[in-house]
């Protein structure tokens, strides 16, 4: 392998994002979806100066914070979301002979834990406005053996909590909200993560709010998934205080260590916790939360308003029961009238008009991982057309006016083009 090679494999999501030879962008994707200042700094600095560089109380203090934020009993910072979503699974003891309902328009970290464990991942197809998993289409896939369902709140959107909650409800599933692109988000008036059995959050560096590029968090008000949570984030450790009457070990040897490795829920944990200064930069982060999403909300609106005016353009619909904080922006395209696609707009946007385009994520069944397994085109096919009509545009809050102005210009540019050639 050259070394050209070399470094393209081992920089990966770098590397694949780079402008094609002879392109400059105008505009581009932001790989750091939220913003640093002073106050960031400061706190990493802190927290460096303290004894404990990890399980601290920058770590206990935001975790804290983030539960009475999102509304639950109980929040457990992790490494990234990730972990947490594979905690989420350990938590319901899901296996072999089990079904997950998930979604198929989605990262593919959502579903990758359903397979670890052994179980069987059903996909139900999706909203074509929201993008998110239809509430009927899960009701078609329950069966005798489904144990729980996965939802995503895609792209900052949040998924209709009410019928998925009542479906949850009347054949005794459990639910994981993987909330990982819509921290902030609210449905009727109450904020997502909240609504489920597990509620799972991301902090990765183009997240809404960022822990130092990486970082997670799992949320529950179960009282039993939050004793087992910190030992499945951190190798099976119990300390010697937390066991009960009865269940210390008689041998005098063992007991005179402070812990002992366990297998909670007969799980082999893994480590998988925050360290100290990406706890104290999320304490940050949360506070100024409310102000950055909003930021995106008004460019997210204002896009609206302006590619709205264009027929060949359905702009991200927000459902008026809830709040979206627009994570991504994902515009439908039809050029059907005059022989064009979505993939021929963004093609346009980003070789002639310099703007970085993209579209929602693969629908994950037609990832390697599940072609090996049988799943094929055809599972889900509103996720499928969705995916074949989207254009995702730059969304981050640190656009100006002119960045605005500029994407809104360029996108009525490449559809005159495409409609003269």
């Amino acid at each position: 392998m050259s070394e050209k090679q070399t470094t393209a494999s081992r920089s990966g999501f770098r590397a694949a994002n780079r402008p094609p030879e002879g392109v400059t962008f105008k505009v581009r994707n932001s790989y750091f979806g939220s913003e640093y200042g002073e106050e960031e700094r400061q706190a990493v600095l802190e927290a460096m100066q303290q004894e404990w560089l990890t399980n601290g109380p920058q770590t206990a203090a935001f975790e804290e914070e983030f539960a009475a934020y999102i509304g639950t009993r109980y929040a457990f910072a992790t490494s990234n979301c990730t972990a947490a979503l594979h905690i989420g699974a350990d938590l319901m003891r899901l296996g072999p002979g089990d079904e997950v309902i998930t979604t198929p328009t989605t990262f593919i970290a959502t579903s990758q834990p359903i397979l670890a464990h052994g179980a069987t991942t059903v996909f139900a197809d999706i909203d074509p406005r929201t993008f998110n998993i239809d509430p009927e289409c899960i009701a078609d896939k329950i069966t005798g053996r489904t144990r729980a369902i996965f939802l995503v709140h895609d792209g900052g959107h949040p998924c209709d909590m009410d019928p998925i909650m009542d479906l949850a409800r009347t054949h005794d599933l459990v639910v994981l909200e993987d909330t990982a692109r819509a921290v902030g988000a609210e449905y009727k008036g109450r904020r997502v993560g909240s609504f489920g059995d597990v509620g799972t959050f991301s902090f990765h560096s183009i997240k809404n709010m960022t822990t130092l590029g990486e970082g997670g968090m799992l949320t529950t008000s179960r009282d039993d998934y939050a004793a087992l949570t910190p030992m499945l984030r951190s190798m099976g450790v119990k300390y010697y205080f937390e066991f009960q009457e009865g269940e210390l070990p008689d041998d005098e040897m063992i007991r005179s260590f402070s812990f002992d490795a366990v297998e909670p829920n007969g799980v082999i944990p893994r480590n998988n916790r925050m360290n100290e200064a990406q706890a104290a930069v999320g304490r940050v982060q949360l506070r100024k939360l409310d102000s950055l999403n909003e930021r995106r909300r008004a460019s997210a609106h204002y896009l609206s308003e302006k590619l709205g005016e264009l027929d060949e353009i359905t702009p991200p619909y927000e459902d008026p029961n809830c709040k979206h904080v627009f994570h991504l922006y994902t515009c439908l395209f039809d050029g059907s009238r005059f022989g064009a696609t979505a993939r021929d707009l963004r093609r346009v946007l980003i070789h002639e008009e310099g703007i970085q385009a993209g579209t929602l994520n693969l629908p994950n069944y037609l990832h390697q991982i599940y072609r090996v397994r049988g799943y094929k085109r055809g599972e889900c096919p509103v996720a499928e057309q969705v995916h074949e009509q989207s254009v995702q545009l730059p969304m981050y809050p640190r656009l100006t006016q002119d960045d605005l102005d500029t994407i809104v210009a360029a996108v009525k540019s490449a559809i005159y083009k495409l409609k003269h050639r």
